[in-house]
């Protein structure tokens, strides 16, 4: 191979030296002509080359005429019920604007910077060109582009980000056939549609709405001269980013719209003084994480990605904006209450801080350009350094801060025992029995930012889930939706998709078809024990404390929770009714084929069985649960709408007869907790075996709310962590907010229900001086007729010494 180049060298050196001897013979004439010729030969091969050239990429050039009907990625919106923006879903974060509604400062200024003789040019500016190779040749680097707007169409719409030649001969040939089919304004508003403006968002509207919290229409001249030279470097040129590298820019554009006299050196002035006002950088609008999700799945499975992520569906949903945010504040402080009254976990790590300097980037997320008022704000939860330890404090390090625990941050942390009631720990008084120095530990900040040191307290990611779901139960809409603790972490919706025992929240579910078997709140039933034989081993179940209490009424089955009771009553009344009954009233999952079901042995979701209830709330009518009310497409037209579905599944007097019962659960029952809402309301706990699930479902004045908490692994959640202990009261401190908003009403009883004395204990009638005397509720007809014999029943049990247990 050297052989062979090495001959062709020897070769082409002698022709050209002949060559050179023969024009040395010339006159000038022939010289002249000869040249004039060569120049003539070289125009003609270099046309001949780029026809050639021009030839070969018009072949696989894509066809401009399709940006004519160009449909963009446009984001899909969630909206709450009042339409306000809940959630976003996008490829490119994009809001169209027409060229008529885009202001034409921001068109000047995006011209001025980027292509000064836009409406001149005829996609090519040669001379714009040059001017920059000139400029980028003195300056020693790229400083300045010669891309026309035209140019940069072509490469957003149609090419690759390769630079290569061959992309750059395309891009030259499709500027010109753009230019050939489409108005300048058309090819503007492609641009100002099309182009990146940085951090996700594609074209000026929501460029304006990412960093003025604005549409572009409303911005000042500074806020368009900032947006018109992000482009050339979004990611440069990002206030976010580089505040002073973007007023610089923005400066460039202001003198270059005022040498093109698109504004006035007044303006010009007032503009290059105007203070850089942001929005705060946000993630992706989703305030409802959780929900948002819920809707996504749902879409993506009846529309395809397609259109879910392309063709900027508009959502419509239930969600009660103030709702949903009681819910999530709620749910998230409901967690962390029964995480730390579980116990302390202890520290995280430990590290030699004498030899090693805590690595601040890796511990706690980068500050992103927050302040350190912004980064310390209150509640938000940081890990620290223990840097020394008393028995009255914790002093720790904070992303080179100071801060200090004091005991009432500390107090609370008992040691983890998941065999022990947390309540029968004593608040903790010396601090150095917690950490040691060199522990790295979890704190939460407790005030403002700006004191030394940080006023902190002690804390700990809780290892609890819980779930919250809110329903309108006179229209089956889905009011507020939290599906666990924290989205990033699990996205697992734990209202929807979670399989959990209910255990006896549901009871109310085999009373109601009693009810409608004949029996009443007053029927008796011997609680006492039971065995049933098995294929592998006998069953014998028991009451919450394993104690037996003779002969009970349902009421104070229900009220107490007794799990005897409800099971005889499941076996009178027979399994296969009862799991008719409870299909019809909204149970969807799967139900075991035995008697255990009774006690709530078989999973169920938060969501269907919250439904449940609103049956019960509304007087025997199931409005099927709907969370989307309508669908739009981008132009406004409606592809779905939610049409509600209500049945009668229960005689309103059987519903009106568990109602009552439920408002004893809720007045003097395992339920009292939430009785501090100090409204009507009925309800019913519920906790499994080892306190491995705790549920509250309760309704009142129109809204039905079911809450659960437990653990994902199906662990305990902790010892005597009972419905009304680990989920009523977040149930309360929810409703709390939500009352509000409600117009409060009673439980009206129907025409055929009638209200008799009783004896609470044996369900007869009795008289007026009878100390365990009330008004019970019967369908008309079903009342007793005999009179008790006071003497001959035991005195009623007394209430659990814990309110809040079972």
């Amino acid at each position: 191979m050297l052989a062979r180049i090495s001959s062709l060298a020897e070769s082409a050196f002698r022709l050209g030296a002949e060559l050179y001897g023969w024009l040395s013979t010339r006159t000038p004439m022939q010289l002249a002509l000869i040249t004039l010729s060569a120049v003539a030969a070289f125009f003609v091969f270099a046309a001949a080359l780029i026809f050639l050239v021009v030839k070969f990429y018009e072949q696989d050039l894509p066809d401009v005429m399709t940006m004519k009907n160009y449909q963009p990625s446009l984001v899909t919106t969630i909206y709450y019920r009042h339409d306000k923006v809940a959630a976003e879903f996008y490829v490119e974060k994009r809001m169209m604007k027409k060229y008529e509604d885009i202001p034409e400062l921001m068109k000047k200024a995006t011209i001025a910077i980027e292509d000064d003789k836009f409406f001149s040019h005829g996609g090519i500016d040669f001379m714009g060109i040059l001017r920059a190779a000139l400029v980028n040749l003195r300056e020693g680097g790229v400083v300045q582009g010669g891309s026309t707007i035209t140019q940069q169409v072509a490469k957003v719409m149609f090419l690759s980000r390769e630079r290569t030649f061959a992309r750059k001969i395309k891009e030259f040939l499709l500027s010109l056939e753009i230019e050939g089919n489409f108005e300048k304004e058309e090819i503007l508003e492609i641009y100002l549609n099309q182009i990146y403006y940085g951090h996700g968002c594609y074209g000026v509207e929501a460029a304006a709405h990412l960093y003025f919290d604005k549409g572009v229409d409303k911005l000042s001249v500074a806020e368009l001269a900032m947006l018109a030279g992000l482009p050339k470097s979004p990611n440069g040129y990002s206030p976010f980013n580089n505040p002073k590298a973007a007023v610089h820019r923005r400066n460039l554009v202001i003198n270059r719209m005022l040498g093109s006299g698109y504004i006035t050196r007044e303006t010009a002035e007032r503009a290059l003084g105007e203070q850089l006002r942001l929005t705060a950088l946000r993630k992706t609008p989703n305030d409802v994480p959780y929900f948002a999700e819920h809707v996504r799945r749902y879409l993506y499975n009846k529309y395809g990605s397609g259109r879910l992520y392309r063709e900027g569906l508009k959502v419509y949903t239930t969600l009660d904006t103030s709702w949903q945010k009681q819910a999530q504040r709620t749910i998230m402080a409901g967690i962390e209450n029964d995480d730390r009254r579980i116990g302390y976990r202890g520290a995280l790590g430990w590290i030699d801080v004498k030899k090693t300097a805590p690595d601040w980037e890796e511990l706690n997320p980068p500050k992103k350009g927050m302040t350190d008022a912004e980064y310390f704000a209150v509640d938000r939860r940081l890990k620290a350094v223990v840097k020394s330890v008393t028995p009255e404090a914790i002093n720790v390090e904070v992303n080179d801060h100071r801060g200090v625990i004091a005991k009432a941050g500390f107090a609370w942390a008992h040691r983890f025992d998941l065999k022990v009631d947390g309540r029968s720990f004593e608040p903790v008084k010396d601090a150095s029995k917690l950490v040691k120095p060199g522990n790295i530990i979890e704190v939460k900040v407790l005030e403002k930012f700006g004191g030394d040191p940080v006023r902190l307290a002690l804390d700990q990611t809780p290892t609890l889930q819980g779930a919250i779901v809110s329903l309108d139960y006179t229209t089956g809409e889905i009011r507020a939706m939290v599906g666990g603790y924290d989205f990033e972490k699990s996205s697992f919706n734990r209202a929807v998709q979670s399989l959990r025992q209910p255990g006896s929240a549901f009871k109310p579910i085999i009373y109601s078809a009693a009810m409608d078997k004949g029996f009443t709140p007053a029927t008796i039933v011997i609680d006492s024990p039971v065995m049933f034989e098995g294929m592998e081993k006998d069953w014998k179940p028991g009451n919450f404390k394993n104690e037996f209490y003779g002969p009970t009424t349902i009421r104070t089955a229900v009220t107490e929770s007794r799990n005897i009771v409800t099971i005889k009553v499941l076996q009178k009344i027979g399994l296969g009714y009862a799991m008719e009954y409870a299909r019809n009233l909204g149970i969807r999952s799967k139900l075991e084929n035995n008697l255990s079901i009774a006690l709530g042995s078989s999973g169920v979701t938060l969501m269907e069985l919250t439904s449940v209830y609103s049956v019960l709330a509304n007087g025997g009518v199931r409005n099927e649960p709907y969370f989307i009310r309508r669908v739009e497409d981008h132009a406004g037209h409606v592809i779905e709408k939610t049409e509600p579905i209500s049945a009668v599944v229960m005689p309103e007097d059987t519903a009106f007869l568990m109602n009552n019962v439920m408002q004893g659960v809720v007045e003097e029952g395992t339920g009292t907790a939430v009785r501090a809402l100090g409204v009507p309301t009925a309800g019913k706990t519920g906790t499994t075996n080892e306190y491995i699930d705790a549920w509250f479902i309760g309704y009142t004045s129109g809204v039905v709310t079911g809450v659960w908490i437990g653990r994902d692994q199906d662990q305990p959640i902790g010892r005597n962590e009972t419905g009304g202990r680990a989920a009523a009261p977040i149930w309360l401190d929810y409703m709390k907010g939500v009352i509000k908003d409600l117009q409060i009403r009673p439980f009206v009883p129907p025409k055929n229900i009638v209200f008799t004395r009783v004896n609470k204990i044996s369900g007869e009638l009795t008289m007026p001086d009878d100390p365990d005397s009330f008004f019970e509720a019967f369908r008309e007809g079903t009342e007793p007729k005999e009179y008790a014999t006071i003497s001959a029943h035991p005195k009623a049990p007394a209430p659990p010494s814990d309110p809040m247990a079972h």
